[in-house]
């Protein structure tokens, strides 16, 4: 009977615990997974809707093309106006650099989660999602006749699954739900003119890049190793390892450029000089105020450093003459003043230019004088330390030199300061790397200023 009790007790302090978590499970899915789900739609559609309903929507079609930026307005009424401008929408509608607009309709609905879709024909974002023929041209190098796209067309989304949204409400994350790429909007000013944003964003790879230097270095700080990145201003981007193979190593990645930096379609994965090493992932590339883009990795992207650039026989560098200062500044003037006065103008220095230069069958680096119709042109030779430093000494110059100097003998004085100089070189944005500051390496106050031409 005690035995019988015992069991008797035991069940209801079970029953007693089973209860309470019961209890516990109701409180805690109070409301149905249906009624949850609405309840999440209704919130995430007044967020779209909410304080003017403007968006940016940040967007991948396929591994080849760039990424786009659409300017997307969202109505309670459930009418959305999609406007963008792209290379794709110039051929499409002809538009040469043009804003195309159109309205249709959207909806947030279930679809094993939420779902974003744009449910009605949209002229500016259907393009990218019609398997339509597109016309731009390509030709299909063994036919050699344009291809043919129909059945697939960009191969890009129109329906999108809700991953997240920030914490206020000003961004949201989606997933393609063909492509499965992450689809990222960014809440806009009620305010923002869309012509002049999307004119911004068309515009923000020559901003941050120069298509005169396509070459430019990736650097992996944990290692110190050094890849080489091609046409990064093209949106389509080329790597591989300087120490490796230019062809077997060679990595791609397509890529939208935005003011914030680089953002890639998916993680883009470059092989090292080491193939048994792991491979160097980069997400994002942010900009920086040096006009270099970082990870938080310690990947860090640059131009070629300044020494570099100066031996590349592509480029010449033109001496900004308002510039110099210091130790130069004086000479300058004095010489230019002489010039003029001797020549009533005719030799005036019009400008002073570093580059490479035919001579003896070979390409020699030279200080190019102009004066007036005529040239004295001075022949380098120049050894560099490391990645900033450069010295130069004339090795011979050309005839009318001479002629000059007894002429005019401050441009002598010049001469002889200018070219046989050590110098601290510097770019001015790591990147855009179009300006060198030459600063003498023994008189930090005295320097000058060339431009690429």
């Amino acid at each position: 009977m005690k035995k019988y009790f015992l069991h008797i007790a035991g069940a209801l302090i079970c029953a007693t615990i089973i209860g309470a978590c019961s209890t516990e499970e109701d409180d805690l899915f109070s409301e149905s997974a249906a009624m949850r789900l609405q309840n999440f739609i209704a919130d995430y559609s007044n967020t779209l809707t909410d304080q003017g309903g403007l968006w940016s929507m940040e967007y991948f079609c396929n591994t080849t093309e760039p990424g786009y930026v659409f300017v997307m307005q969202f109505d309670k009424n459930g009418s959305v106006e999609v406007s963008g401008q792209n290379e794709a929408l110039d051929l499409k509608f002809k538009t040469n650099n043009k804003l195309v607009s159109d309205r249709s309709s959207w909806e947030l609905i279930t679809d094993c989660g939420p779902v974003l879709t744009f449910n009605t024909f949209n002229k500016v974002f259907h393009e990218f999602s019609d398997p339509s023929d597109i016309k731009d041209g390509k030709i299909n190098p063994d036919t050699g006749y344009e291809v043919d796209e129909t059945g697939y067309g960009h191969r890009g989304d129109y329906e999108f699954k809700i991953i997240s949204r920030s914490d206020d409400g000003n961004e949201i994350k989606m997933k393609g739900k063909k492509t499965g790429y992450y689809i990222y909007m960014h809440r806009l000013p009620a305010t923002t003119d869309v012509k002049t944003f999307l004119d911004n964003v068309r515009q923000q790879p020559l901003k941050i890049f120069d298509k005169r230097f396509p070459l430019m270095i990736l650097t992996d700080n944990n290692t110190g190793e050094e890849f080489v990145v091609l046409n990064a201003h093209t949106s389509y981007i080329t790597a591989y390892p300087c120490k490796g193979d230019s062809i077997s190593q060679c990595s791609f990645a397509n890529a939208l450029i935005t003011e914030k930096g680089i953002r890639f379609r998916e993680p883009f994965a470059i092989q090292r000089a080491d193939r048994s090493a792991a491979m160097a992932v980069i997400e994002n590339l942010l900009l920086q105020p040096d006009g270099s883009l970082c990870d938080d990795n310690g990947m860090i992207l640059t131009g070629q450093s300044p020494v570099n650039l100066l031996q590349d026989n592509r480029y010449t560098w033109e001496i900004d003459l308002n510039s110099f200062t210091g130790k130069f500044a004086e000479p300058f003037k004095t010489m230019t003043s002489d010039l003029h006065a001797k020549w009533s103008g005719k030799r005036d220095l019009k400008a002073i230019k570093f580059c490479f230069r035919q001579s003896g069958g070979i390409m020699r680096p030279t200080l190019y004088y102009e004066l007036g119709s005529n040239q004295a042109i001075f022949y380098l030779d120049y050894s560099a330390e490391g990645k900033t430093k450069l010295s130069w000494t004339v090795k011979e110059y050309s005839k009318d030199v001479d002629t000059f100097v007894k002429n005019v003998a401050s441009l002598g004085v010049f001469f002889q300061l200018v070219n046989s100089c050590s110098f601290e070189l510097s770019l001015d944005n790591l990147v855009h790397t179009s300006t060198i500051k030459f600063t003498d390496a023994t008189d930090a106050s005295s320097s000058f200023i060339a431009n690429v031409k």
